[in-house]
């Protein structure tokens, strides 16, 4: 079956070719539609597998149309996308797809010798991962011959990040420097990139999807400053945030759970048009929510306390570089590390 290559990956049939997404149609059909487009964005999600030919050739298709933007629509990239290779944890080459179909062929790293016995790492060196950014992407085809990479190869626990952009990692040169990959491979787990530039509403069927699906061991949830930005109330961003951290806290009251605020951004410089709420207030609300939910596993982390160094984001003031993102997620990791069992 097609779903054992996916990592955070979703099929909508197991025949070729099909569009790659990262929700099932069935939680798609009552968001917005920006976050749908979204999610039918790769983020770094993965295809994994093994092989033991020294030249492996896939087709993917992508999309026309550019798949990311700022929190106001804007083209931030240009249509097409990219896949950054690794095997294990070890980085192998950048490959660039433009948009239409796309014949890629990867090359097994010849130093490998296809055994694992001068690595004691918990992510098998064999095992080849594609992690797929950009536009909409289709698998076309792949090689019969491909074997699934079992449990045992890769890491045990997984982590998973909701978010907006900056969980999405759309500002980022690489799916890596994405701060939710980047936390994983600190703290050597797997991770799923629930990231939804521009959408991030904390939608009920998102939270759903989460609890009821989606196989993980702790989460993140960055929220949120799209709510902030395009004009939600304080009360409304509270009612939202407070549902789906209790849908997804009810279903899994002994997994960490960290809500992380909004981070610093331009509007905590006065420089915002007129929108109905602050940062400030955002941060306090949610902090709050934390403290009041009657569910231990649940933590409140400070936006501005991970992204200290304001020079970490762009001259847009509200996404991270690649060195925001670094700073963010070594920060992280030290939070997660504390109230996880490694």
């Amino acid at each position: 079956m097609l779903t054992q290559f996916l990592h955070g990956l979703i099929a909508d049939a197991d025949l070729l070719p099909v569009t790659l997404t990262r929700m099932p149609e069935k939680y798609l059909d009552g968001i917005r539609a920006q976050a749908i487009d979204k999610f039918r964005i790769a983020a770094g999600n993965e295809i994994r597998f093994l092989s033991k030919e020294e030249n492996i050739e896939f087709t993917f298709e992508m999309s026309e149309i550019s798949g990311a933007t700022d929190v106001f629509g804007a083209d931030i990239n240009k249509p097409g996308g990219s896949i950054d290779v690794y095997y294990g944890w070890f980085y192998h080459e950048k490959i660039n797809l433009k948009p239409g179909i796309n014949k890629v062929i990867i090359s097994y790293p010849f130093r490998f010798k296809n055994d694992k016995n001068w690595y004691s790492g918990n992510f098998n060196p064999n095992v080849c991962r594609l992690l797929l950014r950009g536009t909409s992407i289709k698998l076309v085809s792949m090689p019969d011959d491909l074997e699934p990479a079992p449990k045992e190869d890769v890491p045990k626990l997984t982590y998973v990040a909701y978010g907006t952009s900056i969980t999405q990692g759309t500002c980022a040169s690489c799916s890596t420097h994405e701060y939710p990959s980047h936390v994983a491979r600190i703290l050597g787990t797997n991770v799923i990139n629930l990231g939804v530039g521009g959408a991030a509403y904390c939608e009920t069927p998102i939270a759903e999807y989460i609890a009821n699906e989606l196989e993980w061991d702790f989460a993140s949830v960055e929220i949120s400053v799209n709510m902030l930005n395009q004009g939600q109330t304080i009360e409304q961003f509270k009612t939202a945030a407070t549902n789906f951290i209790k849908i997804i806290a009810n279903k899994h009251s002994d997994k960490p759970i960290f809500c992380i605020s909004v981070f610093p951004y331009f509007g905590d410089w006065g420089l915002e048009g007129k929108i109905p709420s602050t940062a400030l207030a955002y941060r306090d609300v949610l902090k709050e929510i934390c403290s009041t939910l009657e569910f231990n596993n649940v933590h409140y982390i400070h936006g501005p306390d991970i992204l200290k160094d304001i020079t970490g984001l762009k001259t847009d003031l509200i996404h991270p570089s690649d060195l925001g993102m670094i700073e963010i997620s070594q920060n992280l990791a030290k939070i997660f590390k504390e109230k996880l069992t490694l």
